[in-house]
């Protein structure tokens, strides 16, 4: 109809406007365009390095150009944060500059052939990052051609080298459909304006799940620490603020005021802490295929512990910590590296298991619930206290000798199991959400990838 008409801004192109390319992964393309390559219409460079002993004098910003690295690529939305704190000076010769409306790509490494970004202004770069200055063709519509799939293709077909990447003699070869000047900036004015739309709504619900986290939090922390109490209803659970009277001083700073009859402890009164003493010369080629689980980190982050995708050791490595074998209830709290912190609790064991040496395991006495220290270890509280450790070092660790001078509250055993029950149900629905909204971005980000890749090729044509 008429309206649809009117909103519609594009099309499929029937199969009989389109030819075979004559390339595997760009597919058929409209009959009038043509497949050229990258050098006949670009110049490409690579940037230049500054030592790590000479960064220091590269930090004065005035009649200078912003100096980018790879870290300075932001790879979900491909932009560019200009304000590092690194400048080379406009005169400076030693360092090649690419103009504003040039594509930089990062070219070696992990993040080879994914980030990509379109320049607003003039910049020196980085040897890893590959300048792409279109000369005899629209260089906006060639930014968007290096985020097609077709593109990302042909890079991860030419990926060498130890480290990963592709030379710049090799992306000198590849493809680049080109219709005409006119389609080329019709295209990309279609994607300018589709692809900030597509941007915007990720951005929301990126920040959605950032507010469901901090929410996350902010609950756990009120209800472990006793500013809000639980109260079990016939109709489920409802929290209620507690009133002045009904709380004391806790006398420890940064805990506050707590309820009067909860008792603030330690840690090494209300539980035993073990963890494996090294690796006992544990090695990985003695991982066998069947045996007992061996939990490493990435098995503790997730809501549930994950007894799937985990190793596996003998009878022999299992039994010489039996202080480690894992029962119902154990608290597992990572106390090595970047992960520092993460906390889960063994709800069920599929089968036996033990942990390797970044996890200690925190057993409560019988006057401590598991689920209840779980998340009182979760709380802005602890998370505050072990964040000291994670600032305060190289390489972040905990002792078993920290880990019992940790503070922990003890509510009755009864109304601990009454929190726990509760924050269960409520921290599964914002979950549920947070999963939700990863799910919508992930299909967000496959539409918008999509329509750059069918746009580019010529299998939609641009109408207006």
């Amino acid at each position: 109809d008429k309206e649809g008409a009117r909103i519609m801004r594009y099309r499929y192109r029937t199969e009989d406007e389109l030819k075979d390319s004559g390339v595997e992964w760009l597919g058929k393309i409209p009959k009038d365009w043509e497949v050229g390559k990258f050098k006949y219409s670009s110049l490409l460079y690579t940037g230049n390095s500054i030592k790590d002993n000479e960064k220091d004098n590269y930090t004065d910003s005035e009649n200078s150009y912003p100096y980018i690295s790879t870290k300075d690529i932001n790879i979900d939305y491909n932009t560019i944060n200009y304000d590092n704190g690194m400048y080379t000076k406009v005169d400076d010769k030693t360092f090649k500059i690419a103009n504003k409306d040039s594509i930089l790509i990062c070219i070696e490494g992990g993040s080879a052939g994914r980030k990509i970004s379109y320049l607003n202004q003039n910049v020196s770069f980085v040897n890893k990052l590959c300048c792409i200055q279109s000369n005899k063709i629209d260089s906006k519509y060639q930014y968007y051609y290096c985020n097609s799939d077709s593109f990302k293709k042909e890079f991860s077909l030419n990926m060498s080298g130890l480290i990963g990447g592709v030379s710049v003699s090799a992306l000198n070869n590849f493809r680049l459909v080109n219709p005409s000047l006119f389609e080329q900036e019709k295209i990309a004015n279609f994607l300018d304006e589709k692809t900030s739309q597509f941007d915007l709504i990720i951005s929301k619900k990126e920040k959605l799940i950032e507010r469901l986290e901090e929410a996350k939090k902010s609950l756990i922390s009120e209800v472990v620490t006793g500013k809000v109490k639980v109260v079990k209803t016939d109709d489920g659970y409802e929290l209620v603020k507690r009133s002045s009277e009904e709380m004391k001083a806790s006398g420890v700073e940064w805990l506050g005021e707590i309820p009067n009859d909860w008792d603030v402890s330690k840690i090494k009164y209300e539980c035993d802490i073990n963890a494996r003493i090294g690796w006992k010369a544990l090695k990985a080629d003695e991982y066998v295929e069947e045996g007992y689980i061996f939990l490493a980190t990435p098995n503790i982050k997730g809501k549930d512990i994950d007894y799937k995708n985990v190793n596996y050791i003998t009878k022999e490595r299992y039994d010489e910590s039996p202080e480690i074998k894992l029962k119902v209830d154990d608290v597992l709290l990572t106390k090595d590296g970047s992960t520092l912190g993460t906390v889960n609790v063994v709800r069920k064991l599929e089968r036996e298991a033990t942990v390797n040496s970044s996890i200690a395991v925190v057993r409560p006495f019988e006057n401590l619930n598991g689920i209840y220290l779980n998340y009182f270890i979760k709380s802005n509280y602890m998370q505050s206290i072990i964040g000291m450790f994670k600032d305060g070092m190289g390489v972040p660790h905990l002792f078993q000798s920290d880990i019992k001078l940790f503070n922990v509250l003890l509510p009755k055993i009864k109304e601990q199991t009454i929190i726990s029950e509760y924050l269960d149900i409520n921290i599964d629905l914002i979950e549920n959400m947070k999963s939700k909204a990863i799910l919508q971005i992930e299909k967000l980000k496959e539409a918008k990838q999509s329509l750059i890749s069918e746009a580019v090729t010529g299998k939609i044509e641009i109408l207006d």
